[in-house]
């Protein structure tokens, strides 16, 4: 990879919050063999620091609810979908067989 197109690849990694960019921590290398220098290493654990003390987890049993309503919210729709399927006059094999997906993102 020549270096131009390392900046290149390593420029679309950046993410932009706010007026801030981002840049990645690591930069490409093209030998993926080559063991972190200590200077990744304090960056890791800046990074650990950072994300324990800014970025807020759910608890298991907060996860653990967030499955179940989300299993219950599938079942519905799934439920819902076959519904629209022979309401439209649809073979309930075809309606079964519609599907669908729902997808998370964010809180």
């Amino acid at each position: 990879m020549s270096n131009d197109q390392q900046k290149i690849s390593q420029a679309s990694l950046n993410v932009t919050l706010g007026r801030r960019v981002l840049e990645p921590a690591y930069p490409l290398i093209p030998h993926f063999n080559v063991p972190p220098t200590p200077a990744d290493l304090q960056i890791d654990a800046h990074l650990a620091a950072f994300c324990s003390s800014s970025v807020p987890l759910e608890s298991t049993r907060e996860l653990q609810r967030r499955e179940v309503v989300l299993s219950k919210l599938r079942t519905i729709f799934e439920s819902w979908v076959v519904g629209v399927c022979q309401e439209k006059g649809h073979a309930k094999e075809f309606a079964e067989a519609a599907g669908g997906k729902i997808y998370t993102s964010g809180s």
